[in-house]
Formats: C-alpha cells, structure tokens, sequence
C-alpha cells in the first residue's frame, strides 16, 4: 500500500519477522547431527527436528522385480500389516491407535514404503509394535478377496477415463517391456496368500533405505533399525533393459467428445547429472506450454495444460499432458513443437529465473504441506538430487538441445474416430517430423 495503511498495515511486521528468521527453520538442536548415515546398511538419512512427530520411512526399491505379482499392491500389503494381531487377538491398528501413532503406506513405480509417526515418546513402542508385524506378515483368502476387487475396480476406472489411457498408451510405448510401461494393475486372479506372503517378505524384509525424521539421534534410532527382521533373500531390481526409441504417434479412438494429447520422451534417472537440470527444464517448459495453449494472447486452444518429470531410478518421463478440442488438435500439437524450438535457440535469464522460484515454491509447498517430512524427505528426487539452483543458462541450453530434440517424442492420443486420418500419424507431414517415425494406430 503506497501510504503504508490500510488492509496490508502488517507488511512491516511480517518484513521484521523474516529477516530475524533463521537462516535452516529445520536447523538442528545442539549436539545432535543433522543428517548422518548409519553403519547397518540401512543407508539411513537422519534428520533431527526438535518439537516434532517422530516418524520413519521404510523404504524397498524391490517393486520392480516382483515377477507376475501386479503392481497397486501397496492397499494389500498395507492391509496384511494391520491384520496382525497381538497375543490377545487386537490387530496392529488398533494397537498403534491405542499409542496415538498413524501408519500408511505409498508407492511409486520404483519403490513401495511403510511410513510411521508417532510422539517422541511412544516412538520406539509403536516402531516395536511394526517391527513385530513385519515379522509375521498375515494373508487370508479375504484379504486377497477385497484386494482382486478392488483392483478390478481400479481397472475399470482406467479403462474409462480418457486422460489415464492417453498416459497409460504412452507409458506402454515409452517403456515397452519394462515395469514403469506397465500403469494398470495386471490380472490378479490366481494371486493366493503364500504368494503375497513371500512378496511382503520380498518387499519388507529386504529394505534399502529408512528415513527417519524427529528429535532422536542416530545412536538411538539404530538399535530400533537393528532389530528389523531380515529376509535372507536379497532385494531383486528389474533386470528388464529399455528397448532403443525414436519418436513415433499413437492412436485410440474413443467415442468422447474432446481429445486427450500426452507427449512425452524417455530422460535420465534421478542419479544422473542431468537430472537437476532436466527439473528446471520441465518447469520452463510448462509455463511455456500452458502460456502458448492456455493463456496465449490469440484464442486459448486447450483446456488444461501441464507439463512433469517424474524421478525414477531408470530414465524418468518428461510429459505433456493436455486436454483439447478435436479440431484444434493439429494447431495445439503445432504450438507445443514451436514452443520447443523456441527453446532450443534460446533459453533466456528470466525463464531461469522463474523456473528456480517455481522449483522452490513447489518444494517448499511439499514440505509443509500436510504430509510427512519422513515422506518427502525418502522420495526419489530429494535423495538422489540436490535443487540446480547454480544452474546457468548455458548449461540449461545443453540439456534442452539433448532432451527437446522432436525425434525423441512419442506422442499419444485418445480421441473420436474422425481424427484418426491426421491422428494416427500425428500430422507428420504438415510439422515435418522424420519419415522414419513409426505410426502406430491403437484401437
């Protein structure tokens, strides 16, 4: 406000308050580390905050060498830990409400986790009380009963949305052969308890990495770790290799009266040292993108517009997922590869600029949200990648020119049957896209 009154009089007390703000809010009480890994192969990152829940991550990369057991299986899993009752017959639920603690569960296509938070005080009760669980996993004929259900409920609720086909025939296209291509739960039916039973054991008695968040340092934490039954088996990674890709259309029609368009292209895993740069990217990108068809100067062409890269171990996914009329397609299509071009002759200071404020806002607005820390801190992207905030324009430009190169794109569409003509081939000949690129029409 120029006069400094009126509705903002608080600005300058707000200003007073960040400036006296520490410079880490999350810094560490005297004496204990901030981070620390420990020495029983867990790998375990510790952060300490005073004031907090006590809450760990136990996480197992093993997801993508379960065999023919499907994927979506964290529900049965979670379903089978809070099954195990007591000596007195109380299943673990019950008991950790019992303790004011919460236990859930959440998979990614690399990797499947238990997570626990609990007071400072009851912590190690309440880990103990998982620990025992995790020991004696429970599966009945009910249990896998509800589970096929709701799978079967899953799969056709892809099979009738637009928007998860569009992704999922580009996720197939992408990865053909391997885990990350397959998005929908594969048929469950003759999945029988010794087998999840072996599969949790698979998964929780041979984990890779805890996180653990809270006010306890690391020579406490470790005796609770220590006592983590262990399977003698070891965890088993996908041996699946990733076919060779060069671009290509896919085409489903679908009797539905707009049009769903995903492109996407196959990057680098988070341990790569693109990978920083390649979030950047994607942010560029989006703002770009949703500007170009969404809020452009000239007609808006798409309803929604978004742009992601999801953090995985092997090559991650740089998508474009949009939402359009079928007959503003082409001219939709025909922005996204100019916006492309645009940034392979240039990345500019201030489309760098605001990428990192976006970097920042976005993952400071995932660790306050109402999730865990010990969540956040376990995905992929904050333990493989620190934030590219030294990041240049020249070494952005390098990136861009590697990964928006138009061969590498597959594109994807779901949409009704008159557009199959220019569809199927997603305008090859009017964008001038490589001859070479194989139309695949589907459906």
């Amino acid at each position: 406000h120029p006069e400094g009154e009126g509705p903002f009089d608080f600005v300058p007390a707000v200003d007073k308050a960040i400036e006296s703000w520490p410079d880490d809010p999350r810094s560490s009480p005297p004496g204990l580390p901030a981070k620390s890994e420990l020495e029983n192969g867990w790998g375990s990152l510790t952060t300490v905050r005073a004031g907090t829940l006590s809450e760990i991550a136990v996480v197992s990369f093993a997801q993508g060498g379960s065999g023919r057991v499907p994927s979506g299986v964290a529900e049965l899993l979670a379903a089978m830990f809070r099954a195990v009752p007591d000596d007195r017959g109380r299943p673990l639920v019950s008991r950790l409400q019992s303790l004011g603690a919460r236990l859930t569960f959440w998979s990614e296509p690399d990797r499947i986790a238990l997570e626990l938070a609990a007071s400072p005080e009851k912590f190690a009760e309440a880990f103990g009380l998982v620990t025992d669980a995790a020991a004696h996993p429970a599966a009945t004929e009910v249990l896998i009963g509800s589970w096929q259900q709701a799978v079967e409920r899953v799969r056709e609720r892809n099979s009738n949305d637009p928007r998860r086909e569009v992704i999922a025939n580009l996720m197939e296209r992408l990865y053909e052969g391997h885990p990350y291509g397959r998005t929908t739960p594969e048929d469950s039916a003759d999945i029988g308890p010794s087998e999840m039973i072996a599969y949790f054991r698979h998964v929780f008695q041979t984990p890779e990495r805890a996180v653990f968040v809270g006010p306890m340092a690391a020579t406490e934490l470790e005796p609770l770790l220590g006592s983590w039954p262990s399977s003698a088996a070891s965890p088993s990674r996908s041996t699946a290799t990733l076919l060779p890709l060069g671009g290509g259309c896919i085409f489903e029609a679908r009797n539905i009266p707009q049009a769903r368009i995903a492109l996407g292209a196959r990057t680098v895993g988070v341990g790569h040292e693109d990978y920083s740069a390649l979030q950047l990217l994607s942010r560029v990108l989006d703002e770009k993108v949703f500007s170009a068809l969404v809020w452009g100067e000239s007609a808006a062409l798409a309803y929604e517009a978004h742009t992601s890269l999801e953090g995985r171990s092997a090559p991650s996914p740089l998508t474009i997922d949009l939402g359009v009329e079928p007959e503003q397609a082409a001219e939709a299509l025909h922005r996204i590869w100019k916006v492309m071009e645009e940034l392979m002759a240039e990345v500019s200071e201030a489309e760098l600029r605001s990428a990192r404020d976006r970097l920042l806002a976005d993952e400071a607005v995932a660790r306050e949200a109402n999730r865990s820390e010990a969540h956040w801190l376990a995905a992929a992207e904050r333990v493989a990648s620190a934030l590219p905030l030294d990041t240049s324009t020249t070494r952005l430009s390098e990136v861009v020119k590697r990964y928006l190169d138009r061969s590498r794109w597959v594109v994807s569409i779901v949409g009704p049957e008159a557009m199959r003509a220019w569809a199927s081939v997603c305008g090859a000949e009017d964008e001038g896209l490589a001859t070479n690129q194989d139309a695949t029409p589907k459906g």
